[in-house]
């Protein structure tokens, strides 16, 4: 099975403070004292968990194998303004391959958040094994830099290395809507039932006159609260992405992509870009999302991005002539 990054959640915590109090995970780190406490563990993923939603320049993520939290990767903006990787495996979780995804996986994340920014990692030149993995996935050597070390107490000679395959041009923008037309092609996704079904619209549809309305007032209403995108492929229209305002006021996000686009990365470039784009006041309050029970393409996306599972509830849909069940996510 194949590891997932998602954020950590307190119940891990335990299991996650184990991982970082470990001598090795310090020795090759610039930042992890040893020994750790509790408290040092949970400030790090609470101060990390912030940086996300306000500078949106540090993702924290557990590394999982099913439920079992085997490592920690971290990707965030170095002082040089490029994307730099870090990751540990858990002492137990070791020789099993997890290093090599978990590299793989952060990689792909960064290209997905900003496909243009330069990509770094690091390891001590006492940790060839490190390099190795890095290795494997094409990184190439850049330079050695002497890094003061917290659990060594002293500067460790450390081996920069850099990605060198520039992200092709993913040819994704985030658009205002323009014409009445754009709104009507965002209802004609309606129409290919397999979609309809796995967005799992609440009550019953409306018809295409009152959509448009309803969709031309919010558009036009600073006041209504709602942050919605067109999203562009190459020009084309591909979907679309919004933050919308409850009744009980929580901000909850949403999308949609054609299906003749799924499977390029579009969702997930898409909602990267949007939660970066936000607005700062937006970024202090929590924004949830509701994932359709075998929708697994985006829980995954949800997961990467920081969201979290928090609860399920059923509902009436109308596509789906009866109740369906949901996860609900917060990040």
């Amino acid at each position: 099975m194949p590891i997932r990054l998602k954020s950590i959640m307190l119940n891990d915590l335990e299991a996650f403070h184990e991982q970082l109090n470990d001598p090795l995970v310090a020795r090759n780190s610039s930042t992890i004292p040893h020994p750790v406490t509790l408290d040092f563990a949970k400030e790090r993923l609470i101060s990390r968990g912030r940086d996300e939603r306000l500078l949106f320049n540090m993702f924290q993520r557990g590394i999982y194998d099913g439920d079992v939290l085997v490592g920690s990767g971290v990707l965030f903006i170095n002082p040089k303004d490029e994307w730099e990787i870090g990751y540990f495996i858990g002492a137990d979780h070791r020789g099993k391959g997890y290093a090599t995804e978990a590299a793989q996986a952060l990689l792909k994340l960064a290209q997905q958040l900003e496909p243009r920014r330069s990509i770094t990692a690091r390891y001590g030149k006492d940790n060839p094994a490190s390099g190795r993995v890095l290795q494997k996935l094409g990184f190439v050597f850049d330079s050695i830099e002497m890094v003061q070390s917290v659990s060594r107490n002293a500067a460790y000679p450390s081996m920069k290395v850099r990605y060198p395959h520039p992200a092709d041009p993913d040819g994704v923008m985030l658009a205002r809507f323009e014409t009445v037309a754009d709104i009507e092609w965002i209802y004609s996704l309606n129409e290919d039932p397999e979609a309809l079904l796995m967005a799992g619209i609440a009550g019953e549809m409306i018809d295409k006159a009152s959509f448009v309305k309803a969709m031309q007032d919010d558009l036009a209403n600073p006041q209504s609260g709602a942050y919605v995108f067109l999203i562009r492929k190459n020009g084309e229209r591909a979907g679309y992405v919004d933050l919308s305002p409850t009744q009980a006021g929580e901000m909850v996000l949403g999308y949609w992509i054609d299906r003749k686009f799924w499977g390029q990365g579009i969702a997930g470039r898409a909602v990267a870009m949007l939660l970066q784009a936000q607005p700062k006041a937006m970024r202090r309050q929590p924004l949830f999302a509701r994932v359709l029970d075998g929708n697994e393409a985006s829980i995954r996306i949800l997961e990467k991005l920081g969201f979290e599972a928090i609860g399920r509830n059923s509902y009436y849909s109308g596509p789906h002539k009866g109740n369906v069940q949901q996860t609900i996510f917060r990040r």
